[in-house]
């Protein structure tokens, strides 16, 4: 990954990632302020939508282990594509999402003060 390091723009570090899937599959449909959203159209791939956090690809792009981390997500990608339709980095925790609608229910039975 020696373009890696030349890397500056969020859509170039997603076109980094999305340069594992076969040429020409992926193509930006959506640059809102918080994501980049892509459609992959490919045969042989499940895979319909991938979704990037520009927060998660700007800290990404000051990350001293970047070309790594890069690697792996083309690898996963790559990996997902076959069996997945939707890649969404970063993953969000369904453990996460759990606590925090477990919390907003909590707090919504709360006895007011």
């Amino acid at each position: 990954m020696q373009a890696a390091m030349r890397i500056s723009s969020e859509q170039e570090i997603a076109q980094a990632v999305l340069s594992a899937l076969p040429a020409g599959a992926a193509r930006l449909v959506r640059d809102d302020g918080e994501s980049l959203r892509y459609s992959v159209n490919a045969p042989g791939l499940k895979l319909n939508s991938v979704v990037f956090r520009k927060e998660s690809l700007r800290a990404l792009q000051s990350d001293p282990a970047r070309e790594v981390k890069l690697e792996y997500l083309a690898r996963d990608i790559a990996r997902s594509a076959r069996r997945r339709t939707d890649y969404s980095y970063p993953r969000t925790s369904r453990i996460t999402f759990g606590l925090r609608s477990r919390r907003s229910s909590m707090i919504r039975l709360a006895p007011a003060r």
